[in-house]
């Protein structure tokens, strides 16, 4: 019976590092997803099969793999080129790598494997970590405290590992269900979210730098011909485009249209008010910079990338923030302070006793936390 018990703490252990990893792992690869790279999504699958079998061999929860086919290689259409949705490429490349993003991210499985690798780190620490850590943390405690915390890892070690079982089964075997898990939806859309707002703040940054780019231009400083580029404008309709797409809400282009380029006289020579150049550039660069400065939405534009970095401040900024800080910051650290506050004397709850100057019933604490958290 010790021997089952030994064997189950230590099948435990091996499926808690594993958690662990695929947490990692899920983090990682759902990042990359966000910039169109799913390689991750393969060794995370092939993680989560070996947690499969693993689970299957030690808990006798059979847990088959759940993930729907493969999409078929792509084939071109009668004229050579290979379509996806409304666009075409000559080669297949970029369509099997879209049918294969679309595959992975419309799989619910994809979706239960985030859910069951982010929440790891906690679901298996109140499982098959819990006897891990009260064998070895009675080691580190006291003497007298090591006997009685290792007899109650190694006998509810079993148990606990059955409960690993059931839970990543629930999660990790197939369903009759064809859509994607609620919860998980709501979660995965507010993640999408964050990355956007994130995204959005960082573009804001980088608007600050055309702003110099688009004064320099027309004041002649990058030459004649820099004002034709108008790298201005062409940021900002990028971030029109990108706000369209991202909200849902459409911005036309509010420009007024360029002027013609000089026609050269029968001399050869290109005239502008009442100077003959040998070149179009001046005409060119003195007729666009007339265009623009005439133009109303020129300085809306400029007003706008002021103006841009104080609004998602606030609009986006802010919220990336607040999640970020609360998550990691506060949740992640509160689920691990009183596991490694049996282990080691520091408690990272000891520089939260500020907020119980704004949120009150924090000020008092149950007991058990109160010392080792440094609340007074």
């Amino acid at each position: 019976m010790l021997r089952e018990h030994a064997i189950a703490l230590a099948r435990g252990l091996a499926l808690f590092g594993l958690s662990l990893v695929a947490a990692v792992q899920s983090a990682a690869a759902f990042v990359a997803s966000c910039v169109g790279l799913m390689s991750g999504f393969r060794g995370e699958r092939r993680l989560l099969n070996q947690i499969r079998r693993l689970v299957a061999r030690w808990t006798d929860q059979r847990i088959p793999v759940p993930y729907r086919p493969e999409p078929d290689p792509p084939t071109p259409d009668h004229d050579g080129w290979y379509r996806s949705g409304k666009q075409v490429y000559r080669r297949p490349g970029p369509v099997a790598r879209l049918d294969r993003l679309h595959w992975l991210l419309k799989d619910p499985a994809s979706h239960r494997d985030h859910l069951w690798a982010l929440s790891a780190p906690v679901t298996s620490v109140f499982t098959v970590g819990l006897p891990v850590v009260l064998v070895v943390a009675g080691f580190f405690v006291h003497p007298l405290v090591a006997l009685p915390t290792a007899a109650i890892g190694l006998a509810i070690a079993p148990f606990t590992l059955q409960t690993y079982g059931r839970w990543t089964g629930a999660l990790l075997r197939p369903t009759e269900r064809t859509t994607r898990n609620t919860v998980w939806s709501w979660v995965v859309a507010r993640g999408y979210v964050l990355l956007k707002l994130a995204a959005t703040a960082g573009l804001s940054m980088v608007g600050i730098l055309f702003i110099g780019i688009t004064a320099a231009a027309i004041s002649g400083v990058l030459g004649p011909l820099a004002v034709q580029r108008q790298f201005g404008r062409v940021f900002v309709s990028m971030r029109r485009q990108q706000i369209g797409r991202w909200s849902g809400i459409s911005i036309a282009q509010p420009y007024l249209p360029m002027p013609p380029p000089p026609v050269p006289r029968p001399d050869g020579k290109y005239l502008y008010g009442r100077t003959l150049y040998d070149t179009p550039h001046v005409a060119i660069y003195s007729a666009t910079v007339k265009t623009l400065m005439k133009d109303k939405a020129t300085w809306r534009d400029l007003l706008w990338l002021v103006l841009d970095p104080l609004v998602t401040l606030v609009l986006a900024v802010l919220p990336v923030l607040m999640v970020l800080v609360g998550f990691f910051g506060y949740f992640w650290t509160w689920v691990w302070a009183s596991p490694t506050s049996l282990v080691t004397d520091f408690d990272i709850r000891a520089g939260w006793a500020y907020l119980g100057d704004f949120i009150p019933p924090l000020r008092d604490p149950p007991d058990g936390s109160r010392r080792s958290a440094g609340w007074s």
